[in-house]
Parts: C-alpha cells; sequence; structure tokens
C-alpha cells in the first residue's frame, strides 16, 4: 500500500471513530459523531416514513395543538428513536435489552432519545426532500 493511501485509510478510521459530548437531562453523554439518520434509514434501522413523521412532529414550534397531536404519534415513532440511541451513545453504552454493560433503551427519557434523534438528524434534508418527492 502506498504511503498517501495508508495516510488516508487512517484519515478515514480516525473519523470514523469520532465522539462528541452532548449534554442529556440525566447528565453528559457521548454520541458517535459520525452516525446518521440517513445511514440508519438506508440500512434498514429506521424506516422512511418514520422520518417525515418526527420531522412534522419537530414542526410543533408554539402551537399547543400540534404539540398535543406530536405526544399522541410519539409512541409510533419509539422504534426510530430507540435505534438512533443504540446507534449513537457510546457512554454510557445502550443496548435494546440492557446487561451488566449496558443500559437498556427504555431507561432513557424521551426527551433525551429526541434531542440524540435530531441531533443525528442535521443531514437528512436530502432524504426527507426525496421521500416527500419532488416541489411544484
Amino acid at each position: 500500500m502506498s504511503d498517501k493511501a495508508r495516510e488516508y485509510l487512517e484519515l478515514w478510521r480516525s473519523r470514523l471513530d469520532a465522539t462528541e459530548e452532548i449534554q442529556l437531562s440525566i447528565g453528559p453523554a457521548v454520541i458517535r459523531s459520525t452516525v446518521s439518520l440517513m445511514d440508519l434509514a438506508a440500512a434498514g434501522h429506521i424506516p422512511t416514513p418514520l422520518l417525515a413523521e418526527l420531522q412534522q412532529m419537530s414542526e410543533a414550534g408554539d402551537d399547543k395543538a400540534k404539540q398535543w397531536e406530536a405526544v399522541g404519534k410519539l409512541q409510533t415513532v419509539i422504534p426510530a428513536l430507540d435505534a438512533a440511541c443504540i446507534a449513537a451513545l457510546v457512554a454510557p453504552p445502550v443496548s435494546r435489552e440492557g446487561d451488566d454493560d449496558h443500559l437498556p433503551v427504555s431507561a432513557i427519557p424521551i426527551a433525551d432519545k429526541l434531542k440524540v434523534f435530531f441531533r443525528l438528524g442535521e443531514g437528512v434534508g436530502p432524504l426527507r426532500d426525496f421521500h416527500e418527492g419532488p416541489r411544484r
């Protein structure tokens, strides 16, 4: 392998392992900064219709009627929130059921799940546009 190829390989590996600390309601957490909702959707971990549903929920703003409507939809989108947390959280480590080395994803408050999910969704605009179809 050439020196340049080795240099790029190491660069990519270091970026794939990149993490960042975020503050959740129960304390600090470390997430993989390379995990994206687009990657999770492409891998089949999150159905793309749920992305559109969550986007609509995030647009409730100060409208009380829309906020209550969003709360009513939470049960539908929990699998997407859980998948995002399991994929992204490094510390504390999280798994579906939990064990001696992992918290169960059910132990994470919904507000924190939403925060992780939307943090990972910063690059999902192109997918949302694709899902909604062309604008006329």
